[in-house]
C-alpha cells in the first residue's frame, strides 16, 4: 500500500505486540511515503529508542520537529537529549534539551506535564 497511515497503524499494532524491528520498518516505510507525517516519525524514534538506536531515535525525532513541532516529539527529544546530557556530564546538551521542553511549553503551555519537566531540568541545569 502507499498510503502512509496505513503503515503507521500496522506499526502501532506491531508495537503494541512488542514486535519493534517489524514496527519500525512500518514507521520508515510510512515517512518514506511521507516524510512530513510526524506521527510517524515521532513513532520511528520512540521504537528505535526502546531497541537502544538513540543515534537512530535522535535523527527520527529531529525530522519529525523538522516538519512539525508537535510538543510530543519536543518532548520526546529533550528527554533523550537530557538523559544523554546526564550520562556525558555534558551542560551544552543540557541546554539543548532544555530548549526542546522550552519550545514544547511554548506550544502548548497548557500541559503540566510538560512544564513539570521543564521545571525539573531548569533546576537540574542551575544546579549543575
Amino acid at each position: 500500500p502507499t498510503n502512509p497511515i496505513y503503515h503507521y497503524n500496522l506499526g502501532n499494532v506491531l508495537m503494541e505486540h512488542f514486535k519493534l524491528q517489524e514496527a519500525a520498518d512500518c514507521f520508515r516505510q510510512s515517512t518514506s511515503l511521507d516524510p512530513a507525517y510526524w506521527k510517524a516519525q515521532n513513532n520511528l524514534g520512540n521504537v528505535l529508542r526502546v531497541m537502544g538506536d538513540l543515534a537512530g531515535a535522535e535523527r527520527a525525532y529531529r525530522a519529525c520537529i523538522f516538519y512539525n513541532e508537535h510538543p510530543r516529539a519536543l518532548k520526546n527529544l529533550g528527554l533523550m537529549v537530557r538523559d544523554q546530557a546526564k550520562r556525558e556530564q555534558d551542560a551544552k546538551k543540557l541546554a539543548e534539551a532544555l530548549s526542546f521542553f522550552r519550545r514544547a511549553v511554548a506550544v502548548d503551555p497548557r500541559n503540566k506535564e510538560l512544564r513539570a519537566i521543564l521545571e525539573q531540568t531548569s533546576r537540574g541545569f542551575a544546579g549543575g
